[in-house]
């Protein structure tokens, strides 16, 4: 008897270490094929929205495309409109189109009619947030069927490192939902507060359909 207990108690030992390193395997991964996606996506369309209680004071939308060849070619097309400071502005509104596309190390600026050709070091991770589990707290890992989904909030002193490109300063409170879906990043949409009282959102849709860019 005394040797089964103690057989017993082992199986209970390795069966709570196999759980947990189940547990942890599973954000890894989740966070894997994230970073795994970064070579394998073709396309994101990405939406921003500042508001001031109900008023909209700024506004993104990006359409961004990439088809990997003997050359990586991308297009990039931005609009942004922000509340005007000009409070004789017929629409209240400033706005702005960014688009340029690349080939290779070459960047052609299209934003003002004229292509203005530059170098381009071409990057090798392309998405705007960077995900790791120190980033994150109180974070949940939920399953349905093949979409696994992250919610969970970023500490305000990783702010800075979530977010790659983001144009606004003094952001807290970001509470995240990260959709992989097939081992591939499907969506992330993150909510946040700025400092000065704004309410900000930002969502962003994957896609990894075969595009073809004619430059």
């Amino acid at each position: 008897m005394k040797k089964l207990g103690v057989l017993l108690t082992l199986i209970l030992c390795f069966t709570l270490v196999g759980c947990s390193s189940k547990k942890e395997t599973t954000i890894n991964t989740f966070i894997d094929n994230i970073y795994a996606s970064n070579d394998s996506f073709t396309s994101y369309q990405e939406s921003d929205v500042l508001l001031d209680n109900e008023v909209e004071v700024y506004h993104k939308d990006i359409t961004f495309q990439i088809e990997r060849g003997e050359e990586i070619k991308t297009t990039f097309n931005q609009y942004e409109k922000k509340l005007s400071d000009d409070i004789l502005s017929e629409t209240n509104y400033d706005e702005k189109t960014t688009s340029y596309y690349t080939i290779g190390n070459h960047k052609y600026d299209t934003t003002y009619g004229l292509n203005t050709e530059s170098s381009y070091p071409i990057p090798s991770y392309f998405f705007t947030f960077n995900i790791k589990e120190d980033y994150l707290t109180e974070h949940k890992l939920t399953k349905d069927g093949k979409t696994i989904t992250l919610n969970a909030n970023v500490k305000n002193e990783s702010v800075n490192d979530f977010f790659v490109t983001f144009g606004i300063e003094s952001i807290t409170d970001v509470v995240i939902e990260v959709k992989v879906v097939d081992k591939k990043l499907s969506s992330m949409n993150a909510q946040y507060k700025t400092t000065t009282g704004f309410v900000g959102n930002v969502n962003i849709t994957y896609g990894y359909d075969k595009v073809t860019i004619e430059h």
